[in-house]
């Protein structure tokens, strides 16, 4: 077995040359543009480039914020980007006060450029549980409405407030397969680059709908999309942003000329920092920074710095802790402190928001959704999504430890004494004092290892150099311990091999904080989701009748991949009648936007 490495952040990043770097753009299709609360906004990211009609390659990472009239964030997601596609949601809560809001989509990278060049999109939120409802109150007459009378082809009930832009058979113009986005580089304008079909216009509540998505004639669909099926409102409300409406193009290399170079995120989360000197002496050139993350998927970077103290470590894979113990290594580390960059907020003084206003005839629908929502949250627990497990690199050292379960073995009251009596090669020395360091002896055939070089020590994932500390650390709480003998590279820094330790409870804290480490709290990126959706058979189940089935969004599919020239979607109705909206946004592979909608009824 020879030597393992595992990379971080080492080149310095001062050195960059914002010219070299692609500009790109983000574009966000969002399941709708007015939300009560109890409900859910989802969201599906493309990050494309500027300079080709590709996904980007540059950041890993993007940014979807939903901002108030007041400038203040409502959240602010973080989302790890695959290939320039990610996903998210946000559940709105009673806190969220009734208003006009924007979203916003953007990347690190982006804010060279400025807010203008963010993604932007329209959201209204209804908050019923409140009394002041101002933000939204209309200083017009009902205006909003769209019933002014029976259109000429419309066979059903007139007074039905969605008016001529329900489906009403499959001789209406939205149901002869025509409704779609044209090619904005065809000089075709009616070219059809994809179409969705369904196998009825009508359908009753708890019925199978299957949706066809097919190539346009001469065209090609094969690409990246996601699936929007969700009740329409009876009444205007803002208009959604289309990847039609899209252009990845339009920008110019605007970090010319800044003052303030924002760094791409391009291998992933990227956290920087600068290290002091507490005497004010000169700082010492690449000092050790060790960064760790704890929890079942627990992560450990080091970096050097590089001029005037400045550090950047690169988190290149999802984490679920939000906090992160930063440290710095080494003899001297006693004569420094760390101080983190703080995030920078966009001004967003200059966002424009449009007007959603509420009139007299919304209150019945208002109370009908709301009681609606408070069922289906009443009924999640049956209802779940579930997390899609993290995916990412794993430690080098993981797959070849020596693995000790210590309830396999005589249990002893300290880790000095589980070492001496289990754990083969490692061992507790005495270094200055009453200080003692954790040893891991090097197999003989190992390459050379520097003097002094001190094993990387890890409880649950938490990088420890206090090592009297946990030399006396109780043992009974220790699960488990594993042993990498060989020497362990780790960015910058060479360990004399590696000791792992996981605790029965999972939440090893260090002994106190000092200059040289810090605990400091960090936005985690948001976990990725498979949503649920129901499926009815010819003989359901008792507890399947008795759950009701009040859901607006019928189906949301975040993340679609197209092959061939045929693809097939199927979901279940609720139990709601109505005018039901499918939405297909995304992009083919060759980078032409597709945007496809289609309406159908349940009766």
């Amino acid at each position: 077995m020879g030597t393992l490495a595992a990379f971080g952040q080492s080149s310095p990043i001062d050195d960059i040359d914002a010219e070299d770097i692609p500009q790109e753009r983000l574009f966000v299709h969002y399941n709708t543009s007015l939300l009560l609360a109890g409900e859910y906004l989802y969201y599906s990211i493309y990050c494309r480039s500027a300079t080709s009609e590709s996904p980007s390659t540059i950041s890993k990472v993007a940014y979807v914020e939903l901002i108030g009239e007041n400038g203040e964030s409502v959240f602010l997601h973080k989302i790890f980007l695959d290939a320039g596609r990610g996903q998210g949601d946000f559940f709105v809560p009673v806190s969220v006060k009734s208003g006009n809001y924007t979203l916003l989509g953007f990347t690190q990278w982006m804010k060279n450029g400025g807010v203008d060049l963010f993604f932007q999109g329209d959201v209204s939120i209804i908050n019923p549980y409140r009394s002041n409802q101002t933000a939204l109150l209309a200083t017009a007459k009902d205006s909003l409405f769209i019933d002014d009378g029976p259109d000429p082809k419309d066979t059903n009930d007139p007074k039905d407030p969605i008016g001529s832009n329900d489906p009403i058979g499959p001789n209406d113009p939205q149901n002869r397969e025509e409704n779609i986005r044209t090619d904005r580089n065809s000089n075709d304008d009616r070219k059809r680059i994809g179409i969705l079909s369904l196998n009825d216009s009508v359908f009753g509540q708890r019925e199978k709908v299957q949706v066809i998505l097919k190539a346009g004639p001469g065209s090609y669909i094969n690409g990246n999309y996601s699936l929007s099926v969700r009740k329409t409102d009876p009444f205007d409300t803002h208009r959604m942003v289309s990847s039609g409406d899209f252009d990845a193009k339009a920008i110019e290399n605007s970090s010319k000329g800044k003052d303030t170079l924002y760094l791409p995120e391009m291998r992933g989360d990227l956290v920087s920092g600068k290290v002091i000197s507490k005497n004010g002496s000169q700082l010492p050139k690449d000092i050790k920074v060790a960064m760790s993350i704890s929890g079942e998927e627990n992560m450990t970077k080091v970096s050097s710095t590089h001029a005037k103290g400045t550090f950047y470590l690169n988190l290149d894979k999802p984490y679920v802790s939000d906090e992160a113990i930063f440290q710095i290594l080494g003899k001297g580390k006693n004569s420094f402190g760390i101080s983190l960059d703080p995030e920078v907020s966009s001004d967003y003084s200059e966002v424009s928001f449009n007007r959603f206003e509420l009139v007299p005839q919304m209150e019945d629908f208002i109370l009908e959704r709301s009681v609606h929502n408070q069922i289906e949250n009443a009924y999640f627990s049956v209802k779940p999504d579930t997390l899609v497990p993290l995916e990412g690199p794993s430690p080098a050292y993981r797959d070849k430890m020596q693995v000790y379960d210590l309830d396999r073995y005589t249990r002893f009251p300290t880790v000095r004494t589980t070492l001496v009596e289990i754990v083969d090669h490692v061992y507790s020395q005495k270094v200055a004092d009453e200080n003692y360091r954790i040893q891991v002896r090097s197999p003989i055939y190992d390459t050379y290892i520097p003097p002094n070089a001190e094993p990387l020590v890890l409880v649950d994932g938490v990088l420890v150099q206090d090592h009297n500390y946990l030399l006396d650390y109780d043992a009974r709480k220790i699960k488990r311990i594993g042993v990498l003998q060989n020497k362990y590279i780790l960015g910058p820094q060479i360990f004399q091999g590696v000791v792992v330790m996981e605790t029965v409870d999972g939440d090893f804290k260090p002994p106190g904080t000092d200059d040289f480490t810090i605990a400091k709290e960090i936005v985690k990126p948001l976990a990725r989701k498979k949503y649920f959706s129901p499926v009815y058979n010819d003989s359901p189940t008792k507890e399947r009748l008795r759950t009701p089935d009040f859901r607006y969004q019928l189906l949301w599919k975040p993340d679609v991949v197209v092959t061939g020239k045929e693809t097939l979607f199927s979901f279940y109705t609720s139990d709601l009648k109505g005018s039901f909206e499918i939405s297909l946004e995304g992009f083919t592979t060759a980078g032409k936007p597709v945007s496809l909608t289609k309406r159908f009824r349940v009766e």
